[in-house]
């Protein structure tokens, strides 16, 4: 009974046994490593996030038919036919 009202006096004032301050102390460090792990999950997912919306910007950007876009098709069909017909071209002479 001595015992239990010792240990709850110190306990009012701010002291604790060696053996319980080393069972927090492990439990404050296992704390924090966790917390610095979920802070790189989330920086990597704010990372992901980001990403994704640019991404869905530029489809959304993408998929809107402007003449910039039907020009742009175009010039590239163009390049595609010229290059295939290029391709099988012989030479006339020397240069």
């Amino acid at each position: 009974m001595l015992k239990r009202l010792w240990y709850f006096m110190l306990r009012s004032v701010g002291l604790a046994p060696y053996r319980e301050i080393r069972i927090l102390m492990r439990e404050i460090i296992k704390l924090e490593e966790e917390a610095d792990t979920l802070k790189k999950e989330l920086e990597e997912a704010v990372d992901e996030t980001k990403s994704l919306w640019l991404m869905l910007d530029e489809m959304n950007g993408s998929s809107k038919i402007s003449s910039k876009t039907i020009n742009d098709f175009v010039d590239d069909l163009q390049d595609a036919l010229v290059g295939e017909m290029l391709k099988d071209f012989n030479p006339v002479g020397e240069a």
